[in-house]
């Protein structure tokens, strides 16, 4: 988890040393060790010190933290509370603990037993009323990230310390990562989002769905469709991040959703439509294209913008900025869509490879209304001839369906290798990622199951 980071960053700690660390001569008080170090403190320190160096290897350094058992947690939170690594020896310079070296505590917190590693955060707070010291609020935080589970994510908001009512950057961070390790080790919580979004302040549930944000979690679209809907001090942010993550791969919520952004648009709130033009972008497959057509002659330059953008998203096309070049672009599809869908569709059928393949093209072509058109690919996708499944799945691919990402990962594993490799690269376009090549292994990556 933490680890892998930690590996890939420690080699050039050495060359990006804090500012601290120059000047040793010459103390300042504000990077000191504050209170008692005792041997295991020094000892401890050793290997996340080490941490800077060039090549240094950060699973053996874990090792090193984990060494000493439980023994370690005490020192460790020690650590993390202060920010500082304590002197190992007496001309080390001072030092503040990087961003790297506190994954590596982290990670070294998360390998001793949970139950001991939350008995010394609870020691640490005390009940209220009395509010426990801002830096081991912070770290509290920091460790529920590791060790946290779903009956802690109704308290973070209530740790994360505050300057004049406000969260500062250093407790945004804290608390968002809080948010999204615990999401992220657990994504079912996501069902129950709307409630913990109604019993934070707004500052929390802002991290909270930056946090969604970062897990890129399509599990996550129905509690920002609730968000967007029921909370509008939140609504534009929800929105910004169903553009983020995309399509669903229910073309039903897709289209609601974006129906539901046309809706409401609104020129008079320009951030507002602006953001609701991309998310436009990424769900729609044809029934609002009117509604970003008729933004291509905004007075709003962003807007403008935007439905261009989103205008591409949706046709696959990079027309130029012309309203009457993409008008002319929709009565072409609308037409197609009148004649040319109804023969392809008799084409896809006839069992023939030459029209079936003439007909994949054709379906391939035109991206409006796409939705509608998967389940007829899917049918060749599965009973058609060896040649024709193949075709099926670059088609797919041009399509830009999710809606046939599951279909495109069941093929990875074809006894036909031609056709495995197809769906192999249309399941790649289509998910963004680079797949193993099990449909199993794809399908536990992209959390299909």
């Amino acid at each position: 988890m933490l680890l892998f980071g930690l590996v890939g960053t420690a080699s050039g700690a050495g060359t990006q040393a804090p500012r601290e660390e120059r000047n040793a001569g010459v103390p300042d008080p504000r990077l000191e060790w504050s209170g008692p170090v005792g041997e295991l403190h020094r000892k401890l320190a050793q290997p996340l010190r080490s941490l800077r160096q060039q090549n240094a290897n950060g699973t053996a350094l874990l090792a090193q933290l984990v060494a000493p058992g439980t023994d370690a947690i005490v020192p460790l939170f020690d650590i993390l509370v202060q920010e500082r690594i304590p002197r190992v020896q007496p001309q080390d310079a001072a030092q503040i603990l990087s961003v790297a070296q506190r994954g590596l505590l982290l990670s070294a917190l998360a390998k001793f037993p949970a139950e001991r590693v939350r008995a010394e955060l609870e020691r640490r707070l005390p009940p209220p009323p009395k509010a426990a010291d801002a830096r081991d609020r912070l770290a509290a935080l920091r460790v529920l990230s590791v060790i946290g589970r779903s009956a802690d994510l109704d308290r973070l908001a209530g740790l994360a310390p505050r300057e004049n009512d406000l969260l500062t950057p250093r407790s945004s961070e804290a608390l968002r990562g809080a948010y999204a390790a615990i999401l992220r080790r657990d994504p079912t919580l996501l069902a129950s989002g709307l409630r913990l979004l109604h019993g934070c302040d707004d500052a929390a549930a802002s991290q909270l769905l930056h946090a969604l944000g970062e897990l890129r979690d399509k599990r996550a679209l129905p509690l920002l469709e609730d968000c967007m809907r029921s909370l509008p001090q939140l609504a534009q942010q929800a929105i910004g991040l169903i553009a983020l993550i995309g399509r669903s791969g229910d073309p039903i919520y897709d289209r609601r959703v974006a129906g539901w952004l046309a809706e409401n648009l609104d020129p008079e709130r320009s951030e507002w439509t602006r953001a609701s033009l991309r998310a436009l972008g990424a769900l729609d497959d044809g029934p609002q294209v009117p509604a970003l057509l008729s933004q291509l002659d905004s007075p709003h330059p962003g807007l403008r913008e935007a439905a261009l953008d989103s205008l591409r998203q949706v046709s696959g096309l990079q027309l130029r900025d012309s309203e009457a070049a993409w008008r002319e672009w929709y009565a072409a599809e609308c037409a197609w869509l009148a004649s040319g869908q109804p023969a392809a569709e008799l084409a896809l059928r006839s069992n023939k490879d030459a029209k079936v393949a003439e007909a994949l093209d054709q379906y391939a072509a035109h991206r409006l209304f796409r939705e509608d058109r998967v389940p007829a690919v899917l049918e060749v996708l599965e009973s058609g001839t060896p040649a024709m499944r193949t075709l099926c799945c670059a088609a797919l691919a041009r399509l830009g369906s999710q809606r046939a990402l599951p279909a495109l990962i069941e093929r990875i594993s074809d006894d036909d290798q031609v056709v495995a490799q197809a769906a192999w690269s249309a399941a790649c376009e289509l998910s963004g990622q680079i797949l193993p090549r099990s449909s199993s292994s794809a399908r536990e990556q992209l959390t299909l199951d």
